[in-house]
């Protein structure tokens, strides 16, 4: 690559991460006000649970992690040592939102569809526990291997310039497809147990299922995609990802506002079983056994 391409290449490759923060945000900011009505009713006014806990720290870990985003795509002036940090901050926090509650949320949904099988429990818990910190391992391959500081010689550019190499580009494609693996799971089984409800039309499994294959639909393809994207290192792989950081965000947080609006008979997880539809004439109702996400 010549010295003038290098340069180009230094300073057109930000563009991706600051077009993604912009989109993320927009996307989180939107979200937040359209259902905040719900949320303070359906949340900070409930009582302090398990749920509750995992649903504030999805929701305003998003907004931490933006910050940051922002910091690193748009500041000025800033230091290697401040994109350092301010780095690690962000991936981790990215990192802590996605393993430790959208991922979570996933799981104990899925659980709760098939009826809190013993068997399934185990598998997605053993899937679970083993793709966390194997990608967490990933991240900070990914963190180690980025130029912090893309653009020394430009000063005047605004933002850290973060810039991927090959290596972290390499480690970025085995998380996604760590990930990939996770969702295809959570995909496949909701939609095999979704297709024994398809004859059901409560509005308590339209939500249930619909909720359900939205999210691990979108998941699912997000994730395939930036492993292609990141093992082709390219310079617009920001956007998708800023994008899908913050639908981790959205989605599962959707999920348990809706499911909380379904229905009043939750447990500390916010988990639910739903058991065989009583019909009775033309009506149906369904046992409720406990609520999930």
């Amino acid at each position: 690559m010549s010295t003038t391409s290098l340069e180009l290449w230094e300073i057109t490759t930000p563009l991706g991460g600051q077009y993604g923060a912009c989109i993320a945000a927009t996307l989180l900011i939107y979200d937040w006000i359209f259902t905040f009505r719900d949320e303070w009713d359906l949340i900070w006014l409930a009582k302090w649970t398990p749920g509750k806990v995992i649903f504030i720290f999805i929701r305003y870990s998003g907004f931490i992690d933006m910050i940051g985003w922002f910091y690193l795509q748009f500041g000025h002036p800033i230091t290697a040592k401040s994109c350092t940090v301010v780095l690690y901050l962000v991936l981790y926090t990215s990192g802590a939102m996605v393993f430790g509650g959208a991922t979570l949320v996933l799981a104990l949904r899925t659980w709760a569809i098939w009826n809190r099988s013993l068997l399934w429990g185990i598998v997605i818990s053993v899937v679970l526990l083993a793709v966390s910190p194997l990608s967490l391992v990933f991240v900070t391959w990914i963190t180690t291997n980025l130029l912090h500081d893309g653009y020394p010689g430009y000063p005047e550019l605004v933002g850290c310039g973060i810039t991927d190499t090959a290596a972290s580009a390499s480690a970025g494609g085995k998380l996604f497809v760590c990930l990939s693996a996770y969702e295809g799971l959570i995909f496949i089984l909701t939609v095999v147990r979704g297709y024994s409800y398809i004859n059901e039309r409560t509005s308590l499994t339209f939500i249930l299922y619909r909720d359900a294959l939205l999210a691990s639909t979108c998941f699912l393809t997000m994730n395939i995609s930036l492993a292609v994207i990141s093992y082709q290192n390219s310079p617009m792989f920001y956007l998708p990802f800023l994008l899908c950081s913050a639908l981790y965000c959205v989605l599962p947080c959707r999920i348990i506002l809706n499911l909380r609006k379904a229905t009043t008979r939750l447990d500390g997880w916010d988990v639910t079983t739903v058991g065989p539809a009583l019909v009775v004439g033309d009506a149906a109702e369904w046992e409720m056994e406990s609520v999930a996400v």
